[in-house]
């Protein structure tokens, strides 16, 4: 199997993510992964995926301690023609990001500081 991956980055600090968010900057991460099976003769695609990361820091005057994540995926799986759309939610921290998928009666995540940290107990 043969996986490529690129990654980009930028910084928005004027336009806040959401309106109940009191944050200012915003940190985006935005990646593609794409896996092929190298053992065909065409290198056939097995799957893509692409991806964007959003860093919420608690303190925007210093984003490296922490705060919350959301990603927003677009997955499609080559092998059985399946197109879906994933979003997860998460935190991170100086040496971590976690982030996973909640249920949808859940309500919003990142509004619900309790709900959130349960990604980082399992």
């Amino acid at each position: 199997m043969n996986v490529s991956v690129t990654l980009s980055a930028s910084v928005n600090s004027k336009t806040p993510l959401f309106s109940s968010s009191k944050a200012n900057v915003v940190i985006t991460i935005a990646y593609r992964l794409t896996r092929r099976d190298m053992e065909t003769y065409w290198g056939r695609f097995w799957r893509y995926e692409n991806a964007s990361v959003t860093l919420i820091p608690l303190d925007e005057t210093q984003p490296q301690l922490g705060g919350k994540v959301k990603v927003r995926a677009f997955i499609m799986d080559w092998r059985t023609f399946t197109p879906q759309f994933k979003t997860l939610y998460g935190v991170y921290s100086d040496d971590f990001i976690t982030f996973g998928e909640f249920a949808k009666g859940s309500g919003n995540p990142l509004d619900n500081e309790e709900l959130l940290l349960k990604v980082v107990d399992d």
